[in-house]
């Protein structure tokens, strides 16, 4: 013989409110969740192209690095948004048709980290230009500010 519990209005209210919650922590949130297959990589050649036609299809170039790095040398036109400081509704960025986001090089993650960051605050046209700094500099292009011929390493 199966026996029937009594659940009081009481009880039932605690269970719809505790299971609510736990729906509700459980990673129920808004913002799409970005792997290194979302991301989209420019190479040197197409970043050229991308930065000769800026008048035209607004571009955008990120510095992700922390500020102090970005005040050592940087790309020219670029701006500094260091990873944690990446937000969405930025100004700066909400007409950029491209954003080509750089760190230090190819073994820096810190690009990649703001790329997959960005796509998750919901920016389109992100790309991440993976040579990142040290190729600018051994491609003999200008910084701002100029680095010397004498310094080993742009960052």
């Amino acid at each position: 013989m199966m026996r029937r519990l009594a659940c009081s209005p009481a009880r039932a209210c605690r269970a719809a409110l505790i299971l609510g919650l736990l729906l509700a922590l459980s990673g129920c949130n808004s913002e799409p969740k970005v792997s290194d297959r979302n991301l989209a990589y420019i190479e040197d050649p197409a970043m050229m192209e991308a930065l000769s036609k800026r008048e035209k299809r607004p571009v955008v170039v990120v510095d992700a690095r922390p500020a102090h790095r970005y005040e050592l040398a940087h790309i020219p036109g670029a701006i500094n948004i260091p990873l944690p400081e990446a937000k969405r509704d930025d100004e700066r960025l909400k007409d950029a048709k491209l954003i080509i986001v750089y760190a230090l090089d190819w073994e820096d993650p810190v690009a990649q980290a703001m790329s997959k960051k960005l796509l998750a605050l919901g920016y389109k046209g992100v790309q991440t230009y993976r040579g990142g700094l040290r190729e600018w500099v051994a491609k003999s292009r200008e910084t701002e500010p100029p680095t010397t011929p004498a310094s080993e390493d742009p960052n």
